[in-house]
């Protein structure tokens, strides 16, 4: 069974004014009558317990988190708090080391990621994305979820895709499982000129800012790629 983090610690700023600091985009209530959290969760229950949902959030959110679960019925998911902001690398890592600490997660656990404030319709393709990243962490691949850009935007980070697609390490996946691709580069939001550049050239995505991975392959990947300063 996957365990599913999302991030709701963010204050979706760029929808100011409708989204705040005091009251951010996962909270309103966009594409549904339930808030963006909320359709995240539902988005995933067929497949995803909330008793396996961890939420990470601050201490400035945590009200608006638990009165949302609370009136979705969802008081089984897990609520862990950032002591301070990081960004998503360190989010994930304060989550995926409470599935080990707390949840006694084993090190072949496989973790789904996802922002909180999402709006994706089917939602059929990303279940079916999902499954096949499932069976991709099985062979120990870090999977990021694209999106094919429909015009040439500079807010967005981008993925350049590689060649040579990969297979997931079992037949079990109930999809074809015949779309992913390996990743050549990320790149960062791209001035006008360059996300041009990327639209018409059909090799790049979008980052969606999801992932799935087996623990153990992103405690490797963080220890192989963290800094230590040493004063």
């Amino acid at each position: 069974m996957m365990k599913l983090v999302v991030l709701a610690g963010g204050g979706g700023t760029r929808l100011f004014p409708v989204s705040r600091n005091s009251y951010p985009k996962q909270f309103l209530k966009l594409a549904s009558d339930r808030a963006l959290l909320i359709d995240t969760i539902k988005r995933f229950e067929k497949k995803i317990a909330p008793q396996d949902i961890i939420i990470v959030t601050n201490k400035e959110y945590k009200h608006h988190v638990l009165n949302e679960l609370k009136t979705w019925g969802l008081e089984k998911a897990h609520i862990i708090l950032e002591p301070a902001s990081r960004n998503t690398a360190p989010a994930i890592a304060l989550a995926v080391q409470y599935c080990k600490d707390v949840l006694k997660a084993e090190d072949s656990q496989c973790i789904l990621v996802t922002p909180s404030d999402h709006i994706i319709s089917p939602e059929e393709a990303v279940l079916a994305a999902v499954a096949e990243a499932e069976g991709l962490a099985l062979g120990k691949y870090f999977i990021t979820f694209g999106i094919v850009p429909d015009k040439p935007e500079t807010g967005y980070g981008y993925i350049k895709a590689g060649k040579n697609s990969i297979k997931p390490a079992t037949n079990s996946c109930a999809f074809s499982c015949s779309s992913a691709l390996e990743v050549e580069r990320f790149v960062e939001k791209p001035d006008q000129e360059k996300a041009e550049e990327y639209f018409a050239s059909g090799e790049y995505f979008w980052n969606s800012g999801m992932f799935a991975f087996n623990i153990d392959v992103f405690m490797q990947e963080l220890e192989a790629h963290s800094l230590i300063f040493v004063g």
